[in-house]
């Protein structure tokens, strides 16, 4: 059974070929999602800092105007879930500026 991941109906990304029949499109997750858990350890802040972030939406900026407050996020089941590559991008927009 392949990895996939459940997107609105209206998404741009059509159904994988090899990904069970679903009634949404679904695209493949490389690398598993993250928890709230494995994103505070790898940014060594609390969980409760990255649940803070989530919590005001997002589309929240960070303090500094230019950059998002938080990487993308999904809620898988009702818990909240991170793809390392948006990780990844969000990281290399806060890259600090001289």
């Amino acid at each position: 059974m392949s990895n996939h991941l459940h997107m609105h109906p209206e998404s741009a990304f059509a159904q994988t070929p090899d990904a069970p029949a679903c009634p949404m499109h679904c695209i493949p997750v490389d690398e598993p999602l993250i928890s709230v858990h494995d994103l505070a350890a790898w940014l060594a802040v609390a969980p409760d800092t990255v649940r803070k972030w989530c919590a005001q939406g997002p589309e929240a900026m960070a303090p500094d105007g230019r950059t998002k407050l938080n990487p993308l996020f999904r809620y898988v089941n009702g818990q909240i879930r991170f793809d390392r590559p948006d990780v990844r991008a969000w990281l290399e927009t806060k890259v600090a500026v001289a």
